[in-house]
């Protein structure tokens, strides 16, 4: 008669039952940073309004992006005219109140949102260096595991051969 064969968890080894739900967990725990990752960048951008709105309406720190703002309209323009060829000095006047007003509130909202990107970002590539030096610790684990076990066999076989 021929043996029968159980496909079911309770005869597997148990190392290969916790290495398969590990591995689940993994799976899991990625999936949910992903989704975490995704809510953020979906949510950042009615928040860079509301930051937006918190920077315009505080009058120290609308102050310092009125003045980012100023700074970066004569730096676009600097840009602009040596792209077109135009050298020598040029009189560079600010911006209006409205105008500056309307760059410096994108600027506070873009800022906002670089941030966000760059912190998920920042989280990822951090997420998946750890992930990646904890397997290079278990490959040189279980490579060591076998070198211990060749070492133990071939002892064995040297003491078994001695007279």
């Amino acid at each position: 008669a021929l043996p029968r064969h159980s496909c079911n968890l309770s005869s597997a080894r148990p190392s290969q039952a916790a290495a398969a739900a590990a591995a689940a967990v993994v799976v899991m725990a990625a999936l949910v940073f992903k989704v975490g990752a995704l809510a953020m960048k979906t949510l950042a951008k009615p928040l860079g309004d509301r930051f937006k709105n918190w920077v315009m309406a505080h009058p120290q720190y609308r102050q310092s992006v009125l003045t980012a703002a100023q700074r970066m309209h004569r730096f676009e323009v600097m840009v602009t005219r040596k792209a077109e060829g135009k050298t020598g000095q040029a009189f560079i006047g600010a911006m209006t109140e409205e105008k500056s007003v309307e760059l410096a509130s994108k600027l506070a909202s873009e800022s906002f949102l670089f941030v966000v990107a760059s912190l998920i970002l920042f989280v990822e590539y951090d997420r998946t260096r750890r992930k990646e030096i904890k397997k290079q610790h278990k490959e040189a684990a279980e490579r060591q595991a076998i070198l211990d076990r060749a070492r133990q066999e071939r002892e064995v076989s040297v003491s078994s051969c001695a007279p």
